[in-house]
């Protein structure tokens, strides 16, 4: 086990110096960096909201040219547990913008209990084509990737919640709490998506401030002339998934 602060000042730092199979125990405290992950690894925080890892100011973009605090890739298998990954980026829709909190990409696989993704959204919150994902997994056309999430807490995103994208990547969502901003954030948002292919199973989860804001008149009902969006969108392209017992609210 390699001990942050303890045996090394950052995440990353530990993260380049382990071994595959090996753990990073987290302290409690603020850590200000992007995590780029890919060999099989525990990450283990003090506990939800007591160890995170916010985004920095200036963000860097990653294999996929894209912007996350935490990417995972490579066919990297990894545990993370008892933190919070945070935003928001201070980025514009134009300039520097927050793709992602968590992206997971390469044939990858992330399993995620007890943790949170909170605010992974733009300077200001705004309607942003591609950025604001709280947990984005999967690539098409690409490689697949895989989730699984269990007890954990994505909440104030400017997209959507949690992605799974692409035919063959596959998620096991259960017993979450999934909040987007709501009318307070005046974007159109979905809790979670699993579209172009992608399947698995949504079950015991609490999802709710997902609208379309009254401003935003492409976003609607109407399935000829508007976008659509909702606290559950799946089965797109790929039957299979399984959605049982959710709370679903505005």
């Amino acid at each position: 086990t390699l001990v942050v602060p303890t045996h090394y000042a950052t995440i990353q730092a530990a993260i380049d110096g382990a071994a595959p199979g090996d753990t990073v125990q987290v302290l409690g405290g603020i850590y200000i960096e992007q995590l780029r992950i890919q060999k099989n690894l525990a990450i283990v925080g003090a506990g939800m909201d007591a160890t995170v890892i916010r985004a920095p100011y200036s963000l860097r973009r990653g294999e996929l040219k894209e912007t996350a605090i935490v990417e995972i890739f490579n066919g990297a298998k990894v545990v993370m547990s008892k933190l919070t990954v945070g935003g928001p980026g201070q980025g514009t829709c134009k300039k520097g913008a927050l793709n992602a909190g968590i992206r997971v990409h390469g044939k990858a696989h992330l399993d995620v209990s007890q943790a949170a993704v909170r605010d992974i959204q733009d300077t200001p919150l705004a309607p942003c084509f591609r950025s604001g994902t709280g947990i984005l997994v999967g690539e098409v056309p690409g490689p697949t990737a895989s989730l699984t999430i269990d007890r954990s807490e994505v909440t104030n995103y400017q997209s959507a919640g949690i992605v799974i994208l692409g035919f063959g990547s596959t998620a096991d969502i259960t017993r979450n709490t999934v909040t987007g901003p709501g009318f307070a954030g005046n974007v159109a948002t979905d809790g979670i998506e699993f579209p172009v292919g992608s399947v698995g199973t949504i079950s015991h989860n609490t999802v709710s401030g997902n609208i379309c804001p009254v401003i935003d008149s492409g976003c609607g009902p109407d399935w000829f002339t508007q976008f659509q969006h909702a606290g559950i969108l799946a089965g797109g392209w790929g039957p299979g998934t399984v959605v049982t017992n959710n709370l679903v609210y505005g």
